[in-house]
């Protein structure tokens, strides 16, 4: 069995365009993958999307902090350093 693609998708601020997003995603990608959310800070209004679309019974995404420090390059970063091994796809 192929090793299923992880999608990395770094946000800041994205409460008001996730939804949106990930409908997409879950509409066109017909194969298995897992999706890693990398955000800088707590209070980032990403977060609450995420867990209203996990408290919905969603098992393919994950919220995943920056460890790298503030910034698109380090939540990139961040998302490879904890997606499975195989293909990873940077969403932005």
């Amino acid at each position: 069995m192929e090793t299923p693609l992880t999608v990395v998708i770094p946000v800041y601020n994205e409460g008001s365009n996730f939804g949106r997003l990930w409908s997409e995603i879950t509409r066109h990608f017909n194969f298995p993958f897992s999706a890693l959310v990398a955000y800088d800070f707590e209070a980032d209004d990403t977060l609450p999307v995420v867990e209203r679309i996990l408290s919905q019974g969603e098992t393919r995404l994950r919220p995943i902090r920056n460890s790298y420090g503030p910034g698109v390059v380090g939540a990139i970063r961040s998302g490879f350093d904890q997606a499975a091994a195989g293909p990873v796809l940077v969403l932005m």
